[in-house]
């Protein structure tokens, strides 16, 4: 019993530099992206809310006729999926990798199925997210055969 306790402590006190760095580049993004979710969902409650400050003016006028409360939620719910994947990885687990991949994948696919925007503006709104996805999941991809 003593050894095997000793063995998962070895295994979680040998993280890579890498997947400690990539790691917490996911919390932090997954986190913003969390953010994100919730202000989705204030400003699709009550979009009037918002008109004094004219730097988010894109943001009103796109969540207040074109995004409903449902993507506005599950924007909210697929980060906080995102994260916990990050979680298992922190933890070495490969299930986290895909959790986060599908997470990811679905989140950043949501907004061409579900908005009714031009492609053109939609991409350039999605944009930052796809690329710091695709670093993500490569730098958890590096790490993908060290992990348990």
């Amino acid at each position: 019993m003593y050894e095997a306790i000793n063995q998962t402590t070895v295994y979680q006190n040998n993280k890579s530099l890498l997947l400690k760095t990539s790691c917490l580049i996911g919390f932090i993004f997954t986190g913003i992206t969390i953010l994100t979710g919730l202000f989705l969902i204030v400003i699709t409650g009550a979009p009037g809310v918002f008109r004094l400050f004219p730097e988010i003016n894109f943001y009103v006028s796109v969540a207040g006729g074109k995004i409903s409360l449902s993507f506005a939620i599950i924007s909210l719910i697929l980060p906080m999926i995102a994260f916990f994947g990050v979680v298992l990885l922190w933890q070495q687990l490969k299930i986290g990798y895909w959790i986060f991949l599908i997470s990811k994948l679905i989140l950043v696919a949501l907004p061409f199925l579900l908005v009714d925007i031009n492609a053109n503006e939609l991409f350039m709104f999605v944009q930052p997210m796809l690329i710091l996805t695709v670093v993500l999941l490569i730098l958890f991809g590096l790490n993908y055969k060290k992990l348990y």
